[in-house]
């Protein structure tokens, strides 16, 4: 990831539904045309394990150094009492909210793949009505599409119009020596994802929804097509990994933050409609 110095960036992203359709029980690439039933597959996604370190008590800067900031990722999952400074934040995150107060803002569509390469704009408005908030897991069920057929918003925004939104914002009370940090802030469909990639180290916090990550230390990702999506790794590799090459994982829910270091490999795979946002840390 680009290094930002002296300032807050603003990415904003935003995983769209392409990888659905409003009837899939005749599609090839249905899950109801795999081996097992749909309910199962369902079971698996949103029913993982949990295997990353959790802190539940508040921590001391130099415990957050010494044990999780250069070599391990850790989940901070605080009492409501601690994470309700940003409930308010939370509040207006909430897709009619968001609807709102920053429906008519262009954002910019990019493929969801490793390594993203197509894009154009569009409102969020039109994004959220057309892709997000129809969406119901009773009636729509994801394909097994490529990462460059399904979209999502990254960046190329304009922090200002955001401004009264961040500014509602409190980040982690955690850093790193020498670093600045950027936002990144997300909604995204239930069962899409960002299949592998890296990038500096993040704390990342999810709003509303739940949020499955996969973690492997940097150069130990296993294989992985970079233009499929994340659910399709997660059905067609992911139960072929043996016991010692299985992912650090686990599903993060409402206002719980997980954090890892420099370079490590990760995927995500949304079990909700998610709002989430990412703080990024660079030198």
């Amino acid at each position: 990831m680009k290094s930002y110095r002296n300032k807050i960036f603003l990415m904003i992203v935003f995983l769209s539904t392409s990888q659905f359709g409003t009837n899939l029980l005749d599609t090839e690439n249905s899950l109801d045309n795999l081996d097992k039933d749909y309910n199962s597959y369902i079971k698996e996604i949103e029913e993982g394990p949990c295997n990353i370190p959790i802190v539940t008590e508040p921590i001391s800067q130099r415990e957050f150094l010494d044990k999780y900031a250069f070599t391990s990722p850790v989940i901070f999952r605080f009492s409501e009492q601690i994470t309700s400074k940003n409930k308010l934040f939370q509040e207006k995150c909430q897709l009619e909210n968001l609807k709102t107060y920053y429906g008519d803002k262009y954002v910019t569509v990019s493929s969801a793949n490793t390594y993203s390469y197509k894009r154009y704009s569009m409102k969020l408005n039109d994004y959220l009505d057309q892709h997000i908030i129809p969406l119901s897991k009773k009636n729509v069920r994801p394909e097994l599409k490529y990462g460059n057929e399904t979209w999502y918003f990254f960046g190329e925004n304009n922090f200002t119009e955001w401004k009264s939104l961040f500014d509602l914002y409190q980040k982690p009370n955690y850093w790193l020596p020498k670093h600045t940090h950027a936002y990144s802030f997300g909604i995204a469909a239930f069962y899409t994802g960002v299949p592998f990639h890296f990038h500096g180290p993040v704390f990342a916090e999810t709003m509303v929804g739940r949020k499955r990550w996969f973690l492997y230390e940097p150069n130990q990702a296993p294989y992985f097509d970079p233009d499929k999506s994340t659910l399709h790794w997660f059905l067609e590799e992911y139960p072929k990994l043996p016991p010692n090459k299985k992912p650090y994982e686990c599903i993060l829910g409402p206002l719980e933050v997980i954090y890892f270091p420099d370079k490590w490999m990760h995927a995500t795979l949304n079990v909700d409609n998610v709002v989430f946002i990412s703080t990024f840390l660079s030198p």
